[in-house]
Parts: structure tokens; sequence; C-alpha cells
């Protein structure tokens, strides 16, 4: 007496086998497929919130180049007077925003101004102003002007008498010595800033261990110095007054393409060896006050 056997034969296992992996495959190829989107969509995210950080920041800072303390002068007799006061490192061409090798050098005085509420007497009196006024502090550069003359000096002491802040300076430390006039009540008096953006090596690698481009701040004034953005890998500005038009490039700091992929910066077609994603920001900006 026969009994029918159950079960697959070889070749139905080997089928199924086949099938099982091809379906596994699929599978793995979706899932590496989708976490590349993930990987690229989180780049381009992290890309769009630096853009986002430095838009905010820079269209703040921007509008106060060229504010020298005395919005009615336009002439450039007050620049003037001040480039034979500053150190040729500090002002290039006698002008107040200038680029060099990736860095952007900055300056203005701070948009809250005080009142000069007593006269001179002689050149090397303290400069009266109301107290609280000016976020002042020992050795920073202070810049009076009453729209004709201009002077940049050196806080080397201060004080306070009643309701006002007597910033005082000496001719030793001053940028041009003694200061050029006695100015009387009514010139304005208001912190001077110099500062510098460069793009360099950060201390930090991506994950493929390569070295991460950075933005880095040196504010002079504040003392703020160190990285501030990662992934912005180049700057290229042109001026034409009263227009100022940025060119950032923004990298996704690891490497998340497939492949090595040209790019647009300036205008120009670019080529690269690795698999960063890059996007370009341009902005334009009015600088009412330059």
């Amino acid at each position: 007496m026969k009994y029918a056997v159950n079960g697959f034969s070889m070749i139905e296992v080997m089928i199924a086998c086949a099938l099982s992996l091809i379906l596994l495959q699929a599978a793995t190829q979706t899932y590496l497929i989708s976490q590349k989107n993930h990987d690229t969509q989180q780049a381009l995210a992290r890309i769009q919130e630096n853009e986002q950080l430095l838009q905010h920041a820079w269209t703040a800072l921007m509008p106060q180049v060229g504010l020298l303390g005395c919005q009615s002068t336009r002439s450039g007799q007050i620049l003037h007077v001040l480039t034979q006061q500053l150190n040729p490192d500090d002002l290039k061409a006698g002008d107040l925003i200038s680029l060099d090798d990736d860095t952007l050098v900055i300056h203005h005085t701070e948009p809250l101004a005080a009142m000069l509420l007593e006269d001179m007497s002689v050149p090397s009196s303290s400069l009266v102003v109301e107290r609280d006024v000016l976020d002042v502090k020992l050795g920073d550069v202070v810049l009076i002007s009453d729209c004709t003359a201009a002077d940049l000096i050196t806080v080397t002491h201060l004080s306070n008498r009643q309701e006002k802040t007597l910033i005082g300076h000496d001719s030793s430390a001053n940028r041009h010595s003694d200061v050029s006039k006695t100015y009387q009540y009514g010139a304005e008096v208001s912190v001077w800033k110099r500062e510098e953006y460069s793009i360099k090596a950060s201390s930090y690698q991506n994950t493929q261990y390569q070295a991460i481009s950075t933005l880095y701040v040196d504010d002079s004034l504040s003392g703020l110095k160190g990285e501030w953005l990662l992934g912005v890998e180049a700057l290229n500005i042109q001026l034409q007054r009263p227009i100022a038009r940025f060119h950032w490039l923004f990298n996704s700091v690891d490497e998340v393409l497939d492949k090595p992929t040209s790019y647009l910066f300036n205008g120009e077609q670019q080529d690269t060896d690795d698999r960063l994603l890059r996007h370009e920001l341009i902005q334009q900006i009015y600088l009412e006050n330059w």
C-alpha cells in the first residue's frame, strides 16, 4: 500500500528561496534609497537653517555699515578724516567694508549714540554724556562727530558724575594723538566697531574625516571670537553703492550625494571631487549709510 508524501519539492524550495532573495534585495534597495533621500533632505534642511540664521544676522548688521555718527553727512569728509586715523590694516582703500582672501572687514558705529552735554574746553577734555546711554568700557574706541569733523579716541578712564558719564582719553592712546578740535554741546558720541568675518577650516571633522569649513567671527567690541556657522565654504561680494550683493556658498558638511556633482557659484559652474551637497545664497542689501 502506497502513501502520498506531503511537502515541497526541491525545485519549489529553490524557487521560494530565489523569490525571497529577490524580495529581500528589493526591500534592502528601497530602504537604502529611502535612507539616502532622508540624509539628503536632512543636509538640505541644515543648509537652509544656516542660511536663515545668516540672513537674519546680516539684515540687521549690514545697514549699519557707514554709520558714522552723523546721518546728514554723505560727502565723505568724515570718512576721509577717519582714514587718516586708522591703520592701513584696519581700513583698506579708505572704505568701511572690504573683502580680501575670504575675510570680510566691516567698520561702523553702534546705532545708539549719545549727545555731548558739555563743551570741551581743550582737546584733552573728557567727553561728558548722559549716564548709561553708551555701552562703553575701558579700551573701547569711541567716535565723536559734529558733522564737519570727526575723531576716534581710545577710552582710558571712565567715571560717573550724577547723571552723567565722563569718558576720558589720552593723546598717547588715541588713534591720532590729540583730538583735532574742541567739540561743543550737541556733538554725537558713539562706540566704534570693527568686525571681521573669515572662512576657515574648523576644528571639527565630518563623518568622512574631512575638515569642515566655517564662518569665523572676530568682534573687537564685544570680544566675541570663534566659529559661528559650520558649512560656509566661500563668499563673494559685489559692491555698487549703495547696493551690496553677497554670494554665499554653503555645503552639507557630510558627503550625502552618490557622486561628485558640479554646482553654480557666482554665476560660474564649478567642479568638485567630493560628494558634498552645495547651495548658493544670494543677498542684495541696500546700505543706506554707505
